[in-house]
């Protein structure tokens, strides 16, 4: 199924499938600016990453001695979700553990997926409940990709990743073959902006961590901010196709992410992993501000 949200400057399609968001358009102008998920490059658009972010050493973890299996990023995206409520500017949507997801995660949970169109920013808050009686370990996060270039006579090389730090440079995780190694390496800004070559996703994503920002904006050929998306995660990821130029940016705010090559610990011990209490919850998320 498919669900709107609409106000007089934005309008969202959400999938129910994952909780997805598939196309955020500004109505005055009817650009679009979410990834319209073209499969010769990348067939998803917004994922929300969970009960993992990224990978588990050979898709494999462990938890009191008992190993279970669990692909990259997680379940959440690649089921259905029901929906609890609904505006026209707001919507949740909800997914539980049952028979069949206890099989992959051993935790009880309820996943609540929320959207709200407020003027021209998109909210996203992502809450995780634990209703048992047990401590449950978790990560989370988002994928979203963005369009960039907006328009298909423009170049991606003439637009930028705008980073709103103190810094001068980035420290990003050193990635191989989809897990971080330990080491890390500097990652210069020029005034705050990363420019996006043709190779700057060559090594896959950029794993920024220890809350180095908690805004990152897309500016275009003429150095304009479009779009922004602000967040309180500690790491985030910057991330498009390596090697391919393709036509997105991914800003994705997580709490996690993947596992260190050389883990073999149980899951609670993850790093960036997340512990919630018996009946307690937890909430974050990110927004997206439109320009």
């Amino acid at each position: 199924m498919e669900y709107f949200l609409e106000n007089d400057t934005l309008k969202l399609k959400i999938a129910s499938h994952g909780a997805e968001m598939k196309s955020l358009i500004k109505k005055s102008t009817g650009i679009e600016y979410l990834w319209k998920a073209d499969p010769a490059y990348w067939g998803r658009t917004a994922p929300v990453l969970f009960p993992i972010v990224g990978r588990v050493v050979d898709d494999n973890y462990t938890v009191d001695g008992k190993k279970y299996e669990m692909h990259q990023h997680g379940f959440a995206r690649d089921n259905e979700f029901d929906v609890v409520s609904q505006s026209d500017t707001e919507i949740t949507f909800s997914l539980k553990s049952n028979s069949s997801l206890i099989k992959l995660y051993p935790y009880d949970f309820e996943l609540l997926i929320s959207y709200k169109l407020t003027g021209n920013t998109l909210s996203v808050t992502w809450t995780v409940k634990n209703p048992s009686n047990d401590v449950i370990y978790y990560s989370l996060g988002g994928h979203p990709a963005f369009a960039c270039p907006l328009n298909d006579d423009e170049k991606q090389s003439d637009y930028s990743i705008y980073v709103e730090t103190d810094n001068d440079e980035l420290t990003c995780a050193e990635f191989d073959d989809g897990y971080v190694t330990g080491n890390t390496y500097k990652l210069p800004l020029d005034n705050k902006k990363i420019s996006i070559t043709p190779h700057l996703f060559d090594n896959d994503a950029l794993v920024v961590e220890n809350h180095q920002a908690q805004k990152v904006s897309l500016l275009d050929a003429s150095d304009n901010e479009y779009l922004s998306v602000s967040f309180d995660a500690p790491v985030f990821g910057l991330w498009s196709c390596p090697g391919k130029e393709a036509p997105f940016v991914c800003i994705e705010p997580w709490y996690g992410r993947c596992d260190n090559k050389n883990f073999n610990g149980d899951f609670k011990d993850r790093e960036w992993g997340n512990t919630l209490n018996p009946n307690e919850e937890f909430n974050g998320g990110f927004t997206v501000e439109i320009r």
